[in-house]
């Protein structure tokens, strides 16, 4: 199979920025600690997110705050996760306790 040609492109590589979301969990419901409500980039949203989208609701918020740390980017670029949590966890998933991701991500911002 033949190799597609890329169109070049002009772009600019952003700084990275780091963001936080946490939730506390009550038999297994999340309520988000952010005062403004739960805001997710996650599967279901169409996302220019290039090299992992978020493995869990806390991550996406906490991509979701990224994002708005780079208001010029058009894309982020290599998001690392961390998520931490206590409580008690049936698997991956939380009963009762706390949960929080934190984000490192780099943007970049296309020209023209």
């Amino acid at each position: 199979m033949g190799q597609v040609p890329l169109a070049t492109a002009q772009y600019d590589l952003l700084d990275w920025v780091e963001a936080k979301a946490c939730a506390t969990y009550v038999f297994g419901l999340r309520f988000p600690e952010n005062d403004e409500g739960a805001r997710r980039v996650g599967k279901v949203t169409a996302g220019s997110t290039i090299g992992g989208g978020p493995p869990n609701a806390d991550a996406a918020d906490a991509l979701y705050e990224a994002m708005v740390k780079l208001p010029a980017a058009t894309h982020i670029l290599v998001p690392n996760y961390l998520t931490q949590g206590s409580g008690l966890a049936v698997g991956n998933h939380i009963l009762f306790g706390r949960q929080c991701a934190v984000v490192r991500a780099r943007g970049l911002a296309l020209k023209g």
